[in-house]
């Protein structure tokens, strides 16, 4: 028997969270795809220019996921969501880049990046306000954070910058 109150698998597909982890995963297979045709270079010679973007495409692949888990799951918002609201979050995102860009110097990588995602994840989401949704984002913020560190600052062995804090 079928819910007539449930949309069809094709209206949860076109849910803004799902569309978005959709066009995610084709831009990471693609970014993917194009560095696999970078020159193989020796670690010893600075390594291959394609590493860098392949961890980011994987990095954009997996934490797509949970996105479109949630679009599939979630009842959210339309393809088509109020136009106003977007051009907020973006006016938000663009003054926290240039924040972070601002104080990178002084709170370093590993803060000002934890600090960046927590605070976008935070707009883009509404501004909630519950104690148990703050500590999940601040938790993901961290986490995300923590590979990308990882990624670059151990593996790759980028320098990434220190700051005066931290």
């Amino acid at each position: 028997m079928v819910r007539k109150d449930l949309p069809s698998p094709c209206a949860r597909l076109l849910r803004a969270q799902s569309v978005a982890a959709l066009v995610f995963f084709a831009i990471s297979i693609y970014v993917f795809v194009l560095s696999e045709s970078y020159p193989n270079v020796p670690w010893r010679a600075g390594g291959s220019p394609g590493f860098y973007p392949q961890i980011l495409a994987g990095m954009l692949f997996l934490l797509s996921i949970p996105l479109l888990i949630e679009g599939l799951r979630v009842p959210g918002e339309p393809i088509l969501p109020d136009r106003s609201k977007w051009v907020l979050y973006l006016y938000i995102v663009g003054c926290l880049i240039l924040m972070v860009t601002v104080f990178l110097p002084y709170l370093g990588f590993r803060l000002g990046a934890a600090l960046f995602l927590f605070l976008t994840m935070w707009g883009i989401q509404g501004w909630p306000r519950t104690g148990k949704r703050l500590l999940t984002l601040a938790f993901f913020a961290v986490v995300i954070m923590l590979v990308v560190y990882a990624a670059f600052g151990m593996v790759a062995n980028v320098r990434l910058p220190r700051g005066v804090l931290f």
